[in-house]
């Protein structure tokens, strides 16, 4: 015959909740005993906590987000093409030419 080990509750352990909370009760962890003394299943842990209400409320915090834009920028670049344009320049030279010159000189003849 195997016989069923004999567990037996503890005493009740307080937990003391965080400092947040220590406006309230605190919190309590209570044990209840088992009936028999020969009771296989554990013991019955029972948590008892204070009434929480939570709130939420909007806060607008800055913040700063960078992005890389791409902003196209014209430079212009200059290239010289070489356009031959002729120049023309005069040079004078003188030049002699015989032209005729035709005179006439009157006579008075009788008639």
């Amino acid at each position: 015959v195997t016989t069923a080990p004999i567990t037996y509750a503890g005493p009740p352990t307080t937990v003391v909740a965080p400092p947040v909370y220590m406006q309230q009760q605190p919190m309590t962890t209570a044990v209840i005993p088992p009936t028999t003394a020969t009771s296989i299943a554990p013991p019955v842990y029972v948590e008892v906590a204070p009434a929480i209400q939570i709130q939420e409320k909007v806060v607008e915090v800055p913040r700063v987000e960078v992005r890389e834009v791409e902003k196209v920028v014209h430079v212009p670049q200059v290239q010289e093409v070489i356009r031959e344009v002729p120049r023309i320049e005069y040079q004078t030279i003188e030049k002699v030419v015989e032209v005729p010159h035709v005179t006439y000189q009157e006579r008075i003849v009788e008639v």
